[in-house]
């Protein structure tokens, strides 16, 4: 993904330099802080990171695209993320106890870089086998759920017929703001019209298989499907989800989305964002000759450190508290919600200045039903408050803070997108969902020019 990405930005500076648009580039340089000026522009604190020399550039608009942060390292042994692949592979020693905190496509990343070490081949039947070395890491997936996401299969036929955007903007009209009940009832009747009958829910939620057996079966429902055209009904229906998810999102009222992050938010990308074939019969493959493994935890924080080992407690087959050690953990759980964690400068110096500002969470619309449960709002609290999010307006990604005499102010110079807005743009993270957002704010900009220059 990574050389996808170097290879499209270079096409579009390219495309852009050909049609007179000079881009700049300042390698080994570090933005480490902003403002609006007086003269209705931005001025830029950058750093030399080499002579630490400091100096100002001055722009017309400004896009705050940071990207991911990660906690630092607590001790040796701990990662605080499963990139960059090299450096997983060359910190953790050959032969070590690993624990992997988490289980979506980051933690199976990380999975396939420990391993990769070892060889994968086809057996006469067709079926995946791993080969490791003689000294190979031994993995442990931690989750609270311990899903996986499942596999990707094929697309069919169907169209909703209930959880289309036309009943979704309806709802929102007919009762302002949505619960997640208005979303369950209809996505439900898309899928008992789908399969004829009444979708087994308890199965998504309270599986009896563990998690090898349910990801065989994951892989055999992708390869014949569960419908009369070999593809996955459920899939087809989510997929035609996934593009409204942000508007569906938005459109909850604030107890709603916590309650969304807290109980749905794991099983629905696992089913709405599920992994290649491949990378499944890898998983299945590295499970199923005791290589990787993988745990309900039970505890939180997931982990206790015990000397130099870090201690997982989770459930075991019969409902039983189990303990296990570790040499290694690594935190594969993705981006953190609350952009006042971020150890860059430049977050720091933003939110000091009011730049920008955490959006707020309202408690009084948290009450009565779905109420956050009160760690929910004690975390929320302890980073100072709102959603963890930068506060922006998420039709156009432009900066909100609150004014002096408290009313809203909407930047027109200052943008941003990606992690720092999950709080607000639910797949702010996703490749799709970038790629949405950047084409927003081009769009604004495109604008703002041609009404400034005619």
């Amino acid at each position: 993904m990574g050389e996808y990405l170097k290879a499209r930005f270079r096409e579009a500076v390219s495309e852009a330099e050909s049609m007179g648009i000079r881009v700049r580039f300042y390698p080994a340089h570090e933005a480490i802080n902003l403002s609006e000026t007086m003269n209705n522009g931005v001025q830029v604190v950058m750093t030399n990171l080499k002579s630490g020399k400091e100096f100002f550039l001055f722009a017309n608009r400004v896009l705050l695209a940071t990207g991911h942060w990660f906690a630092e390292a607590k001790q040796p042994g701990y990662f605080p993320s499963p990139w960059p692949a090299a450096y997983l592979q060359e910190h953790i020693p050959k032969g070590a106890s690993v624990a992997i905190i988490g289980s979506s496509l980051s933690a199976i990343d990380a999975v396939l870089t420990l391993t990769a070490d070892g060889a994968f081949s086809r057996a006469p039947t067709g079926k995946l086998v791993y080969r490791p070395t003689d000294q190979h890491r031994k993995l442990t997936l931690y989750s609270r759920r311990a899903l996986l996401p499942t596999v990707r299969g094929r697309s069919g036929p169907y169209r909703n017929q209930f959880m289309t955007i036309e009943n979704i903007q309806a709802l929102i009209q007919q009762k302002g703001e949505l619960v997640l009940e208005d979303l369950f009832g209809l996505l439900d009747r898309d899928l008992k019209q789908a399969y004829g009958d009444p979708f087994p829910w308890k199965n998504l939620t309270d599986p009896e298989l563990t998690p090898k057996e349910r990801l065989h079966e994951h892989i055999l429902e992708a390869r014949h499907g569960d419908g009369p055209h070999g593809d996955i009904i459920r899939q087809t229906i989510l997929q035609q989800v996934f593009p409204m998810v942000r508007q569906l999102y938005l459109a909850l009222v604030p107890r709603e989305r916590m309650r969304l992050n807290r109980d749905f938010s794991t099983l629905f990308f696992s089913y709405a964002a599920p992994m290649p074939m491949i990378n499944a019969e890898k998983l299945l493959a590295l499970m199923q000759s005791g290589i990787v493994a993988m745990r309900r935890v039970v505890q939180s924080p997931p982990f206790k450190v015990k000397g130099n080992s870090f201690s997982f407690t989770f459930q075991g087959p019969d409902g039983e508290k189990r303990e296990e050690k570790h040499s290694c953990v690594v935190d594969a759980r993705g981006q953190g919600r609350f952009y006042q964690r971020n150890p860059q400068i430049l977050a720091a110096n933003l939110l000091e200045s009011g730049t920008v500002e955490i959006e707020p969470l309202d408690l009084k619309a948290s009450e009565g039903k779905g109420t956050p449960q009160k760690e929910h709002l004690a975390e929320a609290a302890s980073v100072g408050g709102g959603t963890g999010s930068i506060w922006i307006d998420p039709h156009t990604h432009r900066i909100q803070r609150t004014g002096p005499d408290g009313g809203l102010i909407v930047s027109e110079k200052i943008y941003a997108v990606g992690a720092m807005t999950r709080g607000q743009i639910i797949d702010a993270s996703m490749a799709h969902g970038s790629a949405v957002s950047t084409h927003t704010i081009a769009q604004d900009w495109i604008t703002q020019i041609f009404s400034e220059t005619v």
